[in-house]
């Protein structure tokens, strides 16, 4: 009876526990880098509102590779801080970097200009097959006097001429744009691999007896040379 009494009262103590405490997903930036080796330091700093209670921090998408042991945090006012957890998200995505969103919409524009020559393309093609199509002038039946033949024969030679000077210019500016798509395609593919790992996750507890705002400092290592193409 006792020992029901007790779990009783641990169980009332754990809901008051849970209904006092507070989630909170914190995004930063790096606010400072110190480069080594084999790795680097990382620092973040972000203003935090803490409600009274118990709140969990949690500092989601960070680089894959931070060395866990290395975490250190820092927390500015009366806030305690309770616990430090390094954990590794499997569920989600990491973020795409500045760098990459720019290639990808880089990547649409150039695609959007190739399209653009490929039309103008089809339609001198087009007009090529149109012409070579119609070269029987005035038909099989009609008799020409020399001056028409020769006027018709100019004409065919002129525009078929322009069309297929265009068709080699064309094709020309076709070159630069099909050879951006892929310089930017395998930038794109080199930093999509990314996406291979899971994001880094830092979960504090901290508890404040009243509403405040702190100034929480995270700081550590990242021991990969992944982490200089913007996994910090």
């Amino acid at each position: 009876m006792r020992k029901l009494f007790i779990f009783i009262i641990c169980m009332s103590l754990y809901k008051v526990d849970a209904q006092n405490m507070h989630e909170v997903t914190v995004k930063t930036e790096v606010s400072d880098v110190t480069v080594f080796i084999s790795g680097a330091q990382i620092i973040r700093k972000k203003n935090v509102d803490i409600k009274s209670g118990v709140t969990v921090l949690k500092f989601s998408g960070l680089s894959p590779f931070i060395e866990g042991k290395s975490v250190q945090v820092k927390a500015s006012g009366n806030v305690t801080v309770l616990s430090v957890n390094h954990q590794q998200n499997f569920i989600d995505e990491l973020e795409k970097s500045d760098e990459l969103l720019a290639l990808e919409q880089a990547l649409k524009e150039t695609l959007g200009k190739l399209d653009v020559e490929k039309a103008h393309l089809d339609v001198i093609r087009e007009n090529l097959l149109l012409l070579q199509e119609n070269r029987t002038i005035g038909g099989k039946s009609e008799t020409l006097n020399v001056i028409d033949l020769k006027a018709a024969s100019n004409f065919y030679s002129d525009k078929l001429t322009a069309l297929k000077l265009n068709e080699i210019d064309r094709n020309n500016k076709l070159k630069e744009p099909r050879e951006e798509v892929e310089e930017l395609s395998n930038q794109i593919n080199g930093l999509a691999t990314k996406k291979d790992f899971a994001n880094g996750e830092i979960v504090l507890k901290v508890e404040a007896k009243n509403y405040t705002n702190t100034n929480i400092e995270l700081s550590y290592l990242v021991g990969t040379m992944l982490s200089f193409q913007g996994l910090f």
